[in-house]
């Protein structure tokens, strides 16, 4: 169970791995995140429309469906979000030599134009490796170094609490512009430790108070003095300090139409007296993104070829000194042993990466019979190419066929499968040694003698 669900301390439903992995998309955290939600003070009519019975899953109607959506949006856009990346980048290697060979193959690839065309719809055969315009988002990057942040150092207890927000409001209050129907992230700097809310000795506490609306400036609300309580107006989820930011994520409630504008005091409490922020939040219209002018700025849904990393079970004495291992990957979430081959990685950004074992038993059986150094390197090539494009071969046609994987359990219940699991438990099941030891000319040679 990766989410339970509970009314007064008991269990009444859960979500498995799966919602990490489909919904978040933080595969690096599916084995190490258990996500509580307490439901006790959900409308009885809404909890029976959410529960079975028998308190052993949820329901599949409307409820759980606008449940399990809401939690992706909360835990997406805060502090999970970041673990997630942070695991990502640090399994990053420069250099790597599957990255020279994965270059040399795509360039000469010899591709049927049926071929190309499908696996095109799902990743871009070409970058800008090849001298192709940068995309927005790239260029972005090159034009704007990041600056080195000052160290952290946390206190005890927090001396400065500040809204990180640029607008001001006509009173000069900061201004946070919420659009209808979509939500909100809020931080708040400050130099106290991430364990303040959670500690034992001394705990402290963000309190968020409404202090009143404004008037509309448009048709949707004129209701001056009507809000009583901040939760009529504002769903508001706090998290704890991290790094010297506190989180406080909000969404309008119906009772907020475009226009209306809240006013709020946020608290944080500390020996001397509490320390506090009055900001406004106001109403707006959806976000509308206007269309660039910049054919470099074009959206493009494909995902680019995703980074092939060689994986060894010890650093390697003839070769690089920093080579990506097993113990490494095990360290942020990725189980490998002699018997994997492959490890596909598909996040928030699609399939970015396929980590390849290179010291699995199918490519250690098959290098057993190979005599010389020339052959034992053909033989990891041609391991490592086929490994890796009938990877994306697999991961382009079941995506685009839209496939739903399903793996029997028992007779009365079977469980999704991600389609990154099916496709590694393919090659761990003698599909990469029938790739190593099928040769079609071969074959083609003893049906004509």
């Amino acid at each position: 169970m990766a989410v339970i669900f509970s009314i007064n301390g008991q269990v009444h439903g859960h979500l498995t791995s799966e919602f990490v992995t489909r919904s978040l998309k933080f595969p690096l955290l599916k084995d190490h995140l258990l996500i509580h939600v307490d439901c006790t003070g959900i409308k009885t009519s809404v909890r029976n429309e959410l529960f079975m019975a028998s308190r052993d899953r949820l329901k599949g109607g409307e409820e759980s469906r606008a449940l399990r959506k809401r939690l992706t949006t909360l835990l997406t856009s805060g502090r999970l979000k970041e673990i997630n990346a942070s695991r990502k980048a640090s399994l990053n290697i420069e250099g790597n030599d599957a990255e020279d060979l994965l270059r040399n193959m795509t360039r000469h690839l010899p591709l049927k134009q049926d071929l190309a065309k499908l696996l095109n719809q799902t990743f871009r055969l070409k970058d800008n490796r090849d001298g192709k315009r940068q995309t927005a988002k790239a260029k972005k990057k090159t034009e704007t170094p990041k600056l080195d942040k000052p160290e952290f150092k946390p206190q005890r207890f927090p001396s400065t609490f500040q809204i990180e927000v640029k607008g001001k409001s006509e009173s000069g209050l900061p201004l946070v512009m919420l659009p209808v129907g979509s939500s909100k992230t809020i931080r708040f700097a400050t130099d106290v430790e991430d364990h303040y809310f959670d500690r034992v000795s001394e705990p402290g506490e963000l309190r968020i108070a409404l202090l009143g609306p404004e008037p509309s400036d448009s048709d949707g609300g004129n209701g001056a003095g009507r809000l009583t309580d901040i939760r009529s107006v504002l769903n508001v989820v706090k998290s704890s300090p991290a790094s010297g930011t506190i989180r406080v994520h909000v969404n309008a409630t119906e009772e907020l139409s475009v226009g209306d504008a809240v006013t709020l005091r946020a608290e944080l409490s500390q020996p001397s007296g509490a320390l506090e922020q009055v900001f406004m939040v106001k109403v707006t219209d959806p976000e509308n993104k206007k269309p660039s002018n910049d054919p470099g700025d074009t959206p493009d849904d494909r995902l680019g070829l995703p980074e092939p990393v060689m994986v060894y079970k010890e650093p390697r004495e003839d070769g690089p000194e920093k080579v990506m291992t097993w113990e490494k990957l095990d360290e942020n979430g990725i189980d490998m042993s002699h018997e994997t081959v492959v490890h596909p990685l598909a996040d928030e950004d699609g399939l970015s990466a396929v980590y390849i074992n290179m010291d699995s038993t199918a490519l250690l059986n098959y290098r057993s019979g190979l005599r010389t150094a020339e052959a034992i390197s053909v033989a990891e090539k041609r391991y490592f190419s086929a490994v890796y494009f009938h990877t994306l071969f697999l991961f382009a046609i079941t995506k685009n066929r839209k496939y739903s994987l399903h793996r029997e359990v028992n007779d009365a219940k079977d469980e999704s499968v991600e389609l990154t699991e099916y496709i590694s438990d393919l090659f761990t099941n003698a599909y990469a040694q029938f790739l190593l030891s099928f040769d079609t000319q071969e074959l083609i040679s003893a049906l004509e003698a």
